[in-house]
């Protein structure tokens, strides 16, 4: 069974943290997906604000050109198959 998630539209955000999460650095920290302990339930889709993560076909994938590294997907997942870290320092196998 697939399970195909619509986010809804996003609340307006304040002046202030649209510009902050607008600014936010980039670094080499990216957020590392664990296939094989995420359930694919859709939560970090829902609550990602640029929206660049993307479930399909029971797979999970993350555009990491365009994360603000918030953070917010890897609160969110109940299961932690999510985690940000540099590639080197994952405690998962592999990242997409």
């Amino acid at each position: 069974m697939f399970r195909f998630f619509r986010r809804p539209p996003a609340p307006a955000l304040s002046p202030v943290l649209a510009a902050t999460e607008a600014l936010a650095p980039v670094s080499a920290v990216k957020v590392l997906i664990a296939q094989d302990v995420c359930h694919h339930c859709g939560g970090c889709v829902a609550v990602c604000p640029p929206d660049v993560i993307f479930l399909d076909a029971m797979h999970l994938t993350i555009d990491q050109d365009g994360c603000t590294a918030c953070e917010r997907c890897v609160k969110m997942c109940p299961v932690h198959a999510l985690e940000m870290a540099a590639p080197k320092e994952s405690r998962h196998a592999r990242s997409v």
